[in-house]
């Protein structure tokens, strides 16, 4: 049985990742998924058929969002103090703006969401590497909440 049914039984290497990461190592994982998808939805904005270009955006913002709804459900309000509140700010702030763009159809603020994803990822990746974030990118992370799209 597949303990994680939605992990295309296709791909033992990606199942084995995910099965054998730790925590830590799983939202990084989310995180490169989030850019991945939040990708794909800007290639969409550039399809020529209307049906194709529609599917491509939704589908892989509906993804991004529910990558997005995963992070912001993990974490430990009680435990993670500031630093969890102010992802949950940064998840609503990322699931609200990607709302806006499905429904405007408006591609401009991708690019920088994928922007402020990526030092989300980046800050988690040094933390797993033991490496210490950096003062120019802690700067950065907390500025997402302040400088928004």
């Amino acid at each position: 049985m597949n303990a994680y049914p939605n992990l295309a039984p296709s791909n033992p290497y990606l199942l084995n990742l995910v099965a054998s990461a730790s925590p830590a190592q799983l939202v990084v994982l989310l995180h490169d998924g989030l850019i991945r998808f939040l990708g794909a939805a800007h290639d969409g904005f550039y399809e020529v058929n209307p049906q194709k270009r529609f599917e491509m955006i939704n589908n892989n913002l509906i993804r991004a969002q529910g990558i997005i709804t995963e992070l912001d459900a993990s974490l430990d309000m009680e435990r993670g103090a500031e630093i969890a509140i102010q992802l949950h700010d940064i998840y609503t702030f990322f699931n609200d703006a990607l709302r806006r763009v499905n429904g405007s159809k408006e591609p401009s603020t991708i690019p920088r969401i994928i922007e402020m994803v990526t030092v989300l990822r980046d800050a988690w990746s040094q933390v797993i590497n033991g490496s210490p974030v950096v003062s120019s990118e802690a700067s950065s992370a907390r500025q997402l909440t302040v400088h928004t799209v």
